[in-house]
């Protein structure tokens, strides 16, 4: 399957299961694959985006529009993403899941305590300059966060699989597809993780103890 019909498969998936979608900006550049890093700190060629703006903060993983308009009717998502040059996916945080973004090295070790307390949120790997990890939770008020991470709720937008970063690859699904419909962990739990591994990677770096 192309990735075009990819993306427009998935968008419409999204829009059924009640995540707002909205066509995202696009990567200029030769797109690939994604390749797993081995450093949670490495980092990845950082795409040129469609928007034209050559500092762009997010490059290839915006909204298109500066108020976009949420799609949730599967026609109208369809009529979107089924264009021959389709855009990037955009979810809104806020409805049906928020966020909690962390990278690095915390990441790597968020994901080995979620795992160990059997906590199963949806995350997306995405291929930024640095790898990150969005943590779908389910919405509610922001929680206490370490500064490797924060809090996307209501008005925040986020990339969706399979969205492409040109020559930093795509974004995927990092555990099992139908995460996505199962019932999210509170922010709470997730963000205790987050702090863990925080902690554990701060002791790391004194020289307290090693990975």
């Amino acid at each position: 399957m192309s990735w075009s019909a990819r993306i427009c498969r998935e968008a419409v998936g999204y829009a059924r299961i009640g995540w707002p979608v909205a066509p995202g900006a696009c990567a200029i550049g030769r797109p690939r694959r994604w390749q797993w890093l081995i450093n949670p700190d490495a980092r990845t060629p950082t795409p040129a985006c469609s928007c034209g703006d050559r500092d762009c903060p997010a490059p290839a993983a915006h909204p298109i529009d500066q108020n976009p308009q949420p799609l949730t009717d599967p026609d109208a998502v369809r009529a979107v993403w089924a264009a021959p040059d389709p855009p990037n996916i955009m979810l809104s945080c806020g409805t049906g899941f928020n966020v909690i973004e962390v990278g690095g090295q915390v990441a790597a070790e968020t994901e080995k305590i979620l795992a160990a307390w059997r906590l199963n949120p949806a995350i997306a790997l995405t291929a930024t300059p640095v790898v990150q990890r969005l943590l779908f939770v389910a919405p509610g008020p922001p929680v206490p966060l370490p500064a490797a991470a924060r809090y996307l709720g209501a008005g925040n937008w986020v990339p969706a699989p399979p969205s492409s970063r040109g020559p930093a690859g795509e974004d995927r699904w990092f555990w099992p597809y139908d995460t996505r419909w199962r019932q999210l962990p509170p922010a709470g739990e997730v963000a205790e993780a987050v702090t863990l591994a925080d902690q554990q990677v701060r002791r790391v770096h004194d020289g307290a103890i090693s990975i």
